[in-house]
């Protein structure tokens, strides 16, 4: 047995940004608490970076909007 302590996260989402951002993907970019999350993102740009968008089909303009704004590539719309 190792005496070492067992981690506390996942090495996966421990925080190691080159430039010092967090990287989030957001899923229901488009509901309340989609929303609520690109706001913080965007008054927080030192210190977030969205790498993908996800959202149900209903409000595609949206999506597309926040994926422009926030300069997002990978971006996936669920069929309602």
């Amino acid at each position: 047995m190792s005496d070492s302590p067992a981690p506390l996260a996942d090495p996966h989402l421990l925080f190691d940004a080159a430039d010092g951002r967090r990287d989030l993907v957001i899923l229901g970019s488009t509901g309340s608490i989609g929303t609520q999350a690109i706001d913080l993102v965007l008054r927080n740009p030192d210190r977030f970076r969205v790498t993908a968008l996800s959202a149900a089909g209903g409000r595609v303009a949206l999506l597309a909007e926040q994926a422009r704004r926030l300069r997002v590539n990978t971006v996936a719309v669920a069929a309602e």
